[in-house]
């Protein structure tokens, strides 16, 4: 089993540059103001909640491996609802922190809108 694990992991890594090379070169920006600052903290978080949404939905597929080739067994089965549990709590906290800006701004009237970078809304 472990061994799967590593030959998965091993063809992932070996194909992230692609995914690397696959990106445009973008020019690096100067940050050179707090709005700047606000902006880079913006892109940063987003960032963090796409890979997180992706890692639970990572393991709501590897717990569904493992509840498929349970084969009878009650242990691998009960670690499996476990994994779908767990990945459930993470993406509704994730989803509820993402939202949380947004839920704050209708209740309290506060606008926390991220300033524009580059001349685009992020």
């Amino acid at each position: 089993m472990m061994a799967r694990y590593l030959y998965l992991s091993a063809v992932l890594i070996l194909f992230l540059p692609v995914l690397g090379f696959a990106q445009p070169e973008a020019p690096v920006d100067q940050v050179n103001t707090f709005d700047d600052v606000a902006c880079v903290f913006d892109r940063v978080i987003n960032w963090i909640f796409s890979v997180l949404i992706l890692l639970a939905v990572a393991f709501v597929f590897i717990a569904a491996y493992k509840y498929l080739f349970a084969a009878g067994n009650p242990e691998s089965v009960k670690d499996a609802n476990k994994m779908i549990m767990y990945a459930a709590i993470a993406m509704a906290v994730a989803l509820l922190a993402w939202s949380l800006p947004a839920l704050m701004e209708a209740i309290l009237g506060i606008d926390f809108d991220v300033p524009s970078c580059n001349g685009s809304e992020v």
